[in-house]
C-alpha cells in the first residue's frame, strides 16, 4: 500500500521554553529544550553573540575580591542636567560613577568615590555588607541600605564634584509613654513619673501658653491633669486658662492630640527637647532599605525593628533639599489656632499586616509596597497622594522572596518568589491589579531547578521590552560569578535561558544604557530672501543645535577582569566565542510532532529549514593573506523519534547557500537571495519525532522556520 504524505510548516518559534506542557498537549512553536538563541522580533531565532569586553574598555581597580559585594544603579538626571546619566557601581562599602557616554563605558569612571562606610549605621556589620537601594530627586541621589544612615549626593557640573551628607530625619512622636488607663485621672505630684510628664507637655501643656497653663493647673490641683481635653478648651472670657472653666469641659473618654514635640528618628531623644532625664527615649537602630521618589516627595521604608518593620516615612513636598528627611506635618497638632494637616506635608503610612517592606516602587499614579508577606498599594484620591488623602489597599498575597530580581520595565514590576515569577497586571474589566504567575504554565520546573536564587541580578532592557535575570551556576563558590541567564520577553510572553562560558572572566552584575546620545546638528542660516549669510569676513554662518539621537539600548555587564579590576562587556562578539576563545553551545529542539496523527509510524520525506542569508560583506583573514565572509553560518539538524531525549539520527548541515563565490577581495557581497533553503533527508522513523538545530563554533545561524513533509502507511 503506498505511502500518505502529508505536510508540516512551521513559520516560526516565538513560544519560547516550554516545560510544563506534555508530548501530547504540547503548544504550537515553543521549544523543548534550548540555549544560546535570541528570539528575533519576527518569531525567528538567531545564535546568540558572543560575550567581549567593549571596545575600548579599560580594567578598573575597584578593589574587587571574590566576596565582594557588587551593585549597580542609574542616576539619570544629574545635578539637574537632562541629559546626563550616571551608572553608579556599589563595590563593598564605595561607591563609583561611570559617565554614560558615548565612549567606552569603562572609560569614563569618574576621580570622585562616595565611603559609605562614613555613614556606618551603629550595632550593624559595616557599608560594606549590604546592597544599597537608590532613587534620584531633582538631580540628587538618595542611597539607603540596611547598613548606612541615608545619604544624599549632589553633583555639580560646573565643578564636576560631588557632595555627600547624612539626612536628618524628623518625626512627630506621637507615642503615649504612660498608661493609658490613667488619662482620665489627676496624677498626684508624689505619683507622677517622667513618661506622665512627657505625655503632658507632648499633647500641648508646654510654650509660652501651655506651659503657664500647666503651672496654674498643678498650683491649683496639686498634680497633673487629665489627658482629655487640652488646656485652651479652659480659657476664660479674658482668653486666660482657668481651672474652673477647664474642669467645665465634659470630654469622656476621649484623649487629646499629641505630637508636639518634633525628634531625631535615629536617636528617639526625648530627653532633651523635654527637659526630663527619666523619660523613655526610643532610638532606632534599624535602617531604611528602600527608597522612591514619588508625588514630589521620597518615601522610606524596609526598617526591621518591632516598631518599624510596617512603616513607610515620606517627606514633606521636596522644594528643596532641606525637605528630604522632613518627614512630619509642619503644623503642631496640638495648637489651638494652627493645628491641620497639611496636604504637603510628611509623614508615616503604617500598614500594620505587612512586615519587612523590602521595597517600595512607583506603578503609575500609585506607590506599590513588596513586603515578604505581600503586595500593597498605596494610592492617592483622585490619583493625588497627599498627606491628606491616600489610601492604601492589599493586591497581593504573594511577597517579594528575592530582593535583587525585582526589576521595573518601564514601571511594571517583575519579581521571585519562592512559587514562581511574578508581574502585576490589571484585570481588563475592573482594572483591578493582581499577581500573575508567569513561570507556572511555562517554565516552573526550570525555574524550581535554579539552586542559587538568593544570588540573581536583574535588568531590564527597554528597546526590546526584555527583562534578564543573571544568576550563578549551582554550587558556585563565587557567589558573584554570574553564567546564567533568563529573559523574559514581554512581547511574545515567552522565557530564553542563556549561558556564558566558564572562564578567568566573569560578570558579576548587569544595566542597560538607554538609546539617547546627544548630537550636534548643524544649520546653514538664510535670510528673508532665502540667501546664505555670510560673516564680516565672507564667512558662511552656521549654527549649532543639540539634539538626541536615538538608538537602541545597550547591555552592559560589569565583568572582573583580573583580581580586583572590573570593566563592562557585551553581547557583541560577531566570532561567536565568548571571551575571545571559549565555544558555547547554542541549539533549540522544537516541540513533539505527531503530524497529525499519534498511532501511525511515519518518516520524513524531505526537510526544508530556511535561514536567513548571514554573510554581508567579504573581509580578511590570516593577517590580511586571505579573505572570507563576515558572520558566516552553519546549523547541523537531527531527529528525536519517538520522544528521545539525547542522541538522535546523524547530524547533518542544514545551512547550504548555493552562491557563494571563492572571496578575493574585501567589500559588501550581496546574496542573490533573502533566505536559503536546503532540501534535506533525514533518517529515522516513528510515531513522534523532533528536530533539534545546533550551532557550530565560530559560526551564526538564523533560522526563520521549516517545512516536513511526512510519509505515513496506513495500517491494513
Amino acid at each position: 500500500m503506498p505511502q500518505k504524505l502529508s505536510q508540516s510548516p512551521k513559520t516560526n518559534f516565538a513560544g519560547g521554553l516550554i516545560t510544563e506542557a506534555g508530548p501530547l498537549t504540547f503548544p504550537e512553536n515553543a521549544t523543548v529544550d534550548e540555549l544560546n538563541m535570541n528570539l528575533m522580533r519576527d518569531g525567528s531565532r538567531r545564535r546568540r553573540l558572543g560575550i567581549a569586553f567593549e571596545a575600548g574598555y579599560l580594567e578598573v581597580a575597584l578593589g574587587y575580591t571574590a566576596s565582594s559585594i557588587i551593585s549597580t544603579h542609574t542616576w539619570e538626571n544629574v545635578g539637574a542636567v537632562p541629559s546626563l546619566v550616571f551608572i553608579v557601581v556599589q563595590v563593598d562599602g564605595t561607591l563609583h560613577f561611570f559617565d554614560k557616554t558615548s565612549a567606552a563605558l569603562s572609560s569614563t569612571k569618574k576621580s570622585f568615590t562616595v565611603d559609605l562606610t562614613t555613614y556606618n549605621a551603629p550595632y550593624g556589620t559595616g557599608a560594606a555588607n549590604a546592597i544599597v537601594d537608590v532613587t534620584s530627586i531633582k538631580g540628587a541621589l538618595i542611597v539607603a541600605s540596611a547598613e548606612i544612615n541615608t545619604i544624599k549626593i549632589e553633583y555639580d557640573p560646573d565643578l564636576d564634584t560631588i557632595s555627600a551628607e547624612e539626612i536628618e530625619f524628623r518625626v512627630r512622636d506621637f507615642q503615649w509613654l504612660s498608661d493609658k488607663t490613667t488619662f482620665e485621672d489627676i496624677i498626684p505630684l508624689a505619683s507622677l513619673n517622667d513618661n506622665r510628664r512627657y505625655d503632658t507637655r507632648n499633647s500641648g501643656w508646654r510654650g509660652v501658653y501651655g506651659g503657664p497653663a500647666l503651672n496654674t493647673y498643678i498650683a491649683a490641683k496639686a498634680g497633673y491633669p487629665p489627658l482629655t481635653h487640652a488646656w485652651y478648651s479652659g480659657k476664660n472670657a479674658s482668653g486666660n486658662f482657668s481651672v474652673t472653666e477647664w474642669d467645665k469641659v465634659y470630654s469622656g473618654s476621649s484623649i487629646l492630640a499629641n505630637g508636639s514635640f518634633i525628634l531625631d528618628l535615629y536617636l528617639g531623644d526625648r530627653r532633651t527637647p523635654s527637659g526630663l532625664l527619666a523619660v523613655d527615649n526610643a532610638p532606632e537602630n534599624t535602617r531604611f532599605t528602600t527608597v522612591a521618589a514619588w508625588a514630589g516627595r521620597i518615601f522610606y521604608s524596609g526598617m526591621t525593628s518591632k516598631e518599624n518593620t510596617s512603616s513607610i516615612y515620606f517627606s514633606q513636598i521636596v522644594d528643596d533639599f532641606f525637605h528630604v528627611g522632613e518627614c512630619f506635618q509642619s503644623n503642631d497638632p496640638t495648637a489651638e489656632d494652627f493645628s491641620d494637616l497639611l496636604a504637603t506635608d510628611g509623614g508615616v503610612i503604617e500598614i500594620p499586616e505587612a512586615y519587612n517592606i523590602k521595597k517600595l516602587h512607583v506603578l503609575g499614579p500609585t506607590l506599590t509596597v513588596f513586603a515578604a508577606n505581600g503586595v500593597w498599594q498605596v494610592r492617592g484620591i483622585d490619583n493625588n497622594f497627599k498627606a491628606t488623602d491616600y489610601a492604601v489597599s492589599k493586591i497581593s498575597e504573594v511577597g517579594l522572596d528575592i530582593e535583587e530580581s525585582f526589576v521595573s520595565a518601564q514601571g511594571r514590576p517583575y519579581w521571585w518568589a519562592t512559587s514562581g515569577i511574578y508581574t502585576l497586571r490589571a484585570s481588563s474589566e475592573q482594572q483591578v491589579l493582581s499577581a500573575v504567575n508567569l513561570s507556572q504554565g511555562s517554565i516552573q520546573g526550570f525555574y524550581n531547578d535554579i539552586a542559587n536564587k538568593g544570588c540573581v541580578k536583574a535588568a531590564f532592557d527597554a528597546f526590546e521590552n526584555r527583562i534578564f535575570w543573571l544568576y550563578p551556576d549551582d554550587n558556585e563558590v563565587i557567589d558573584c560569578k554570574l553564567r546564567n541567564i533568563l529573559i523574559y520577553d514581554e512581547k511574545f510572553n515567552a522565557f530564553l535561558p542563556w549561558s556564558v562560558a566558564d572562564d578567568t572572566n566573569y560578570i558579576v552584575d548587569a544595566v542597560f544604557l538607554n538609546g539617547e546620545d546627544s548630537l550636534s546638528i548643524e544649520f546653514s542660516v538664510v535670510d528673508s530672501a532665502g540667501n546664505l549669510v555670510v560673516d564680516s569676513a565672507g564667512d558662511q554662518v552656521i549654527v549649532s543645535k543639540i539634539g538626541t539621537n536615538l538608538s537602541s539600548t545597550t547591555l552592559k555587564l560589569a565583568t572582573v577582569a583580573t583580581s580586583g579590576s572590573i570593566t563592562f562587556s557585551e553581547f557583541t562578539a560577531t566570532s561567536f566565542l565568548d571571551w575571545a576563545t571559549e565555544n558555547y553551545s547554542s541549539y533549540l529542539v522544537t516541540g513533539y510532532n505527531f503530524n497529525g496523527d499519534m498511532s501511525l509510524p511515519k518518516s520524513i520525506q524531505y526537510l526544508t529549514p530556511y535561514f536567513s542569508v548571514t554573510e554581508s560583506s567579504v573581509v580578511t583573514s590570516d593577517g590580511g593573506i586571505s579573505f572570507t565572509y563576515d558572520r558566516p553560518s552553519s546549523c547541523r539538524v537531527e531527529a528525536l523519534w519517538d520522544f528521545k531525549r539525547t542522541t538522535g539520527t546523524p547530524a547533518q548541515q542544514a545551512y547550504k547557500p548555493q552562491y557563494l563565490p571563492i572571496p578575493t577581495t574585501t567589500g559588501p557581497f550581496e546574496y542573490p537571495y533573502s533566505v536559503i533553503k536546503s532540501r534535506l533527508r533525514i533518517r529515522g522513523r516513528g510515531q513522534e519525532v523532533q528536530l533539534k538545530f545546533s550551532g557550530e563554533q565560530g559560526y551564526d545561524f538564523h533560522i526563520l522556520g521549516y517545512d516536513v513533509i511526512v510519509g505515513s502507511k496506513p495500517s491494513l
